[in-house]
């Protein structure tokens, strides 16, 4: 063909053909158009139109850029252009199709300003997203396209409540679409607001019962819920349709692990990483489930492996600190503030402490619970002989204690507004560790603790805890962390035989009102567990402090007053949880801690029970008692 009417002609035949869907026979036409003239912009905008429509990006926008340069004016061209960019993962560039795109007519106008809020929401910058969706809406304030994916911007910047609102716009316009739906009970769902977004995905599968995300959201919607079998049956029903959606088998193995099947946890894990085996999230989910199976080798395995994949995997140092390979841990525990997974850092404007000797001031400031500000404190007489000048701040009912303990150092209570006295240098006080603790060998030998009671209330309190010549013995029995609180917490009563089998005056050392716990446990064995009414064990750490000094000996779980036991010396035995719920530091297979070296650590085996565990300890205080009695 060497005229134009044929080329036109011959482009004719090729929309048809793509218009009915015969790819293969609009690509012929397509090919034979441009063949006898290489420049029709017609013949390139439609053909890169059908390779964006067949999944070859890079291809279409070699041939609608094409079109382009032919004719940089012409809407229908420059907005294929731009989608052609963005399929390819060309934001930017994208974006600045786009930009050409507004600077025509309407609608072209519109179509331009849509665009540009759905890339610059991809590039994250939602401010200025939101304000081209706006601009758009001011022209179509009833297309629903703009709210859905105004409330997706809103949803990405993380104003959930204003996401929904843009939601409720966008369903009121099109209340068929359960994308708009779906999308809703994300946000609700991220609020908090479980009941209202279970609502959402249901009126979005009463539209398509065949959603797989609206059906795999709401499946962690009723985990979130405690509604475990529906949420099971509800990825169930995703795996039904869609055999190889890892998220969902990554799903089915949290919530095996929730309820404490870890096997079967494992085989979902594994099986969502036969489809991602690169997946750091999966491969780390594995890992818990390895831990919570005592393969321990191979869940310090799966965490290099993690490692090779992201070298910066925070979630690895677990694996690594708990095993002592302190250099590799702590280097990884540095990225917790990055990883997202740790809130964030007190924002100090000074620069970092990098080791170095500095003139004037070093400020180390406090972060996590008291057991941790307790446990890294195990540093500071180290930090001390570094730095010249200390500024410690801690959490305030540490400040009297850690003053007495550290007089070469300003103790300071930690507060909402930042400390502003002098220092030339900060540091948060867990990143010590990378600095003072490289090995086993690095750890001094401190028995008599690091930590120091008030000597008047000690003698106070031993004079009402050993009146009548017996043993004093702590107990605490609960942990209120988080997370994994639940499962480091046993009940009194599974102490019943320790306390019948050792004859001693047994102290009640757990914080919170265990008044209720004490008389139940008081009426089933009639046995008492003596509690100082005068001293607050969750608010007053100074008495609780002399208390545990002046008790001979203590029986905790993983807690505070754990921490406060081995920081002060005292013999302790902490029943450390089974699997992943025992902390890094009460380190594996080590049956003294190094932190606290009066601390025996006596470690919960997979399916044995606290009762079972506590029978196990019981000679062991029995034998430490007799030879105090001895000695005495």
């Amino acid at each position: 063909m060497s005229s134009k009417a044929p080329v036109a002609q011959v482009l004719q035949q090729a929309m048809q053909a793509h218009r009915q869907g015969q790819f293969a026979e609009a690509e012929k036409f397509y090919a034979s158009a441009l063949k006898s003239d290489p420049n029709n912009a017609d013949a390139l905008h439609l053909f890169g139109a059908l390779r964006l429509q067949q999944g070859d990006a890079q291809e279409a926008v070699r041939l609608i850029g094409a079109a382009v340069a032919q004719r940089p004016r012409d809407a229908d061209i420059l907005g294929n252009y731009a989608a052609a960019l963005a399929a390819g993962g060309r934001f930017a560039d994208a974006l600045a199709a786009y930009d050409a795109l507004a600077s025509l007519p309407l609608p072209a106008r519109v179509q331009a300003l849509y665009g540009r809020g759905l890339m610059l929401t991809r590039l994250e910058r939602f401010d200025e997203a939101l304000q081209a969706f706006d601009a758009a809406l001011a022209s179509n304030a009833r297309d629903p396209r703009l709210w859905f994916e105004r409330g997706n911007a809103l949803m990405s910047a993380g104003r959930h409540d204003d996401a929904v609102v843009s939601y409720d716009r966008a369903h009121e316009l099109a209340p068929g679409q359960p994308e708009i739906l779906s999308n809703r009970g994300y946000a609700l769902f991220s609020l908090g607001a479980h009941v209202r977004a279970l609502d959402s995905y249901d009126r979005a599968l009463r539209t398509d019962p065949n959603s797989v995300t609206a059906l795999s959201n709401r499946g962690n919607v009723l985990k979130a819920l405690g509604r475990f079998d529906e949420a099971l049956a509800s990825y169930e029903r995703v795996l039904a349709l869609q055999p190889d959606h890892a998220d969902t088998l990554n799903n089915c193995g949290a919530l095996f692990f929730e309820r404490d099947r870890p096997d079967d946890a494992l085989r979902y894990f594994d099986q969502a990483l036969q489809l991602r085996p690169n997946d750091v999230e999966f491969i780390n989910h594995r890992g818990t489930a390895l831990t919570h199976l005592a393969r321990d080798g191979e869940a310090l395995a799966n965490a290099e492996h993690s490692l090779k994949i992201d070298s910066n995997n925070f979630d690895a140092h677990y694996y690594f600190l708990r095993h002592g390979r302190f250099a590799e841990g702590f280097r990884l525990y540095e990225k917790r503030w990055t990883s997202g997974k740790h809130g964030v850092p007190r924002p100090y404007q000074l620069p970092a402490w990098g080791g170095e000797a500095i003139d004037g001031p070093l400020l180390v400031w406090s972060e996590q619970g008291l057991g941790d500000q307790i446990l890294f404190a195990s540093l500071v007489g180290e930090l001390s002989q570094r730095v010249r000048h200390m500024v410690l701040e801690v959490e305030p009912r540490l400040v009297a204690m850690f003053a007495r303990s550290f007089p070469d150092v300003e103790v300071v209570a930690a507060k909402a507004d930042l400390y502003v006295g002098p220092a030339v240098a900060q540091i948060g006080l867990t990143s010590l560790g990378g600095f003072f603790r490289a090995d086993w060998a690095s750890f001094p030998d401190r028995p008599a603790g690091f930590l120091r009671a008030d000597p008047a209330r000690v003698k106070a309190m031993r004079e009402r805890v050993a009146g009548d010549r017996r043993a004093a013995i702590g107990l605490s029995w609960h942990s209120r962390k988080a997370k994994w609180g639940q499962f480091k917490s046993a009940e009194l009563s599974h102490f019943t035989e320790l306390l019948r089998a050792v004859d001693a005056r047994w102290i009640d050392l757990q914080y919170g009102d265990t008044s209720a716990e004490r008389a139940d446990f008081a009426a089933a064995s009639r046995m008492t567990l003596e509690h100082l009414d005068d001293v607050d064990n969750t608010n007053d750490i100074e008495s609780l402090g002399a208390l545990i000094a002046a008790c001979d000996a203590v029986v905790s779980v993983s807690n505070t007053t754990v921490h406060l036991a081995g920081a002060l010396g005292r013999p302790t035995w902490v029943l450390a949880p089974f699997g992943h719920s025992r902390m890094w530091y009460w380190h594996a297979e080590k049956p003294d801690n190094p932190w606290y070296p009066s601390v025996r650590v006596r470690p919960q085996r997979m399916g044995q029970t606290w009762s079972a565990l506590v029978d196990e300890v019981t000679n062991e205080v029995s034998a430490f008692i007799e030879t105090r009695e001895d000695r005495a």
